[in-house]
C-alpha cells in the first residue's frame, strides 16, 4: 500500500492556496496559525519540496505548490462527494427506519393499546409480525 500524506496536511495546503492567506485558511479551519504552519510543514517535509514561498507575513504557492494543488485537488473534491452521498443514503435509510418503527408502533398500540404500554419489548416483538402481514397484503 502506498503512503499517503496526513489528510489533515492536505486539507491545511489546498484552504491556503485556495483563499491565498494562511490567515484566513486557519480561520476557516478552527486553528491557530502556527498550528496551520505545522500542518503545511508536515507535508512539506513528507514531500521534500517547499509547497509555499515564505514573504513577510504572506505565503505564496509555488511552481511545486501549484502541481501538487493540480493533482491533490479533484481528487479530494471526489472523496468529500462520495462521502456525502454515502452518509445521505444513511441517513435516508435511517429515515425511513423511524419512519416504520414510528407506523408500527401506531399502528400495533390502536389494534392493542395495552401492548404500547406494558414496554417497548413488546414493540420489538411483535414488529417482525407485522412485518410478515405488511408483505401478505403487498
Amino acid at each position: 500500500m502506498r503512503r499517503l500524506p496526513p489528510l489533515r496536511s492536505l486539507e491545511a495546503f489546498l484552504r491556503v492556496a485556495k483563499l491565498g492567506s494562511a490567515k484566513a485558511a486557519a480561520s476557516e479551519l478552527a486553528l491557530s496559525p502556527p498550528a496551520l504552519s505545522r500542518r503545511i510543514k508536515a507535508l512539506e517535509d513528507f514531500i521534500g519540496k517547499s509547497l509555499f514561498d515564505r514573504r513577510a507575513q504572506a505565503m505564496v504557492i509555488n511552481a511545486d505548490g501549484e502541481t501538487l494543488l493540480a493533482a491533490v485537488e479533484p481528487a479530494m473534491d471526489a472523496m468529500a462527494e462520495a462521502v456525502e452521498e454515502l452518509a445521505a443514503v444513511a441517513v435516508n435509510i435511517a429515515c425511513a427506519l423511524a419512519c416504520f418503527r414510528f407506523s408500527v408502533h401506531s399502528a400495533l398500540s390502536r389494534a392493542s393499546p395495552n401492548c404500547a404500554k406494558r414496554s417497548r419489548n413488546c414493540i420489538s416483538t411483535l414488529i417482525p409480525l407485522a412485518m410478515r402481514k405488511i408483505c401478505w397484503a403487498m
